[in-house]
């Protein structure tokens, strides 16, 4: 497997927001079958540090979530961010493809690897599940839902499970939600 989906959970929604938990899982394209994956949660002390930001209304968003959502975050251990960024850099490393919402989790990502001096992931690699849903003419919400919303690793696998019908659609044009 060379495709990896990401997700991450923060506390801004600009490219410059703290990290509290990344998730990325490699996976089959044509299969859905997931293999290896990465979580990790992020002290959030660690981010403020390298300027990375934090926004009042998406704290007030958090508070609004599922106590197992914040609970997930809250969870040891809680790593430095540049440490937890080398080791995704590293679990990333020959990866193909890097699936995800790419005008945020990828551009987030990017500038704290910078702020971090850890070399970003190449911008060519990246694929937008938003892009691929939209022009299969599916809707997230027909899909059942399994795990954690909000948690980085379950928000993967759920991601991994609707980009694999939507490709599935857009080349067969057969398959239903599920």
């Amino acid at each position: 497997m060379k495709e990896i989906m990401l997700d991450i959970e923060t506390m801004d929604t600009l490219p410059t927001a703290a990290i509290m938990q990344i998730g990325a899982c490699y996976f089959d394209r044509e299969s859905g079958k997931i293999g290896k994956t990465f979580f990790a949660n992020i002290d959030l002390n660690s981010c403020i540090e390298k300027g990375l930001t934090v926004n009042g209304d998406t704290i007030y968003w958090w508070l609004s979530q599922s106590d197992s959502a914040r609970e997930s975050m809250l969870k040891k251990p809680r790593g430095k961010v540049e440490n937890v960024l080398k080791r995704f850099r590293k679990f990333a490393n020959g990866a193909t493809t890097i699936w995800c919402h790419a005008s945020y989790d990828f551009p987030i990502v990017t500038n704290a690897m910078v702020a971090c001096g850890i070399d970003p992931m190449n911008f060519l690699i990246v694929r937008d599940i938003r892009t691929i849903s939209d022009l299969s003419g599916m809707r997230v919400r027909d899909f059942k839902r399994d795990g954690v919303h909000h948690t980085a690793l379950d928000d993967c696998s759920f991601q991994v499970k609707y980009i694999r019908y939507a490709i599935d659609k857009i080349f067969n044009g057969e398959l239903t939600a599920k």
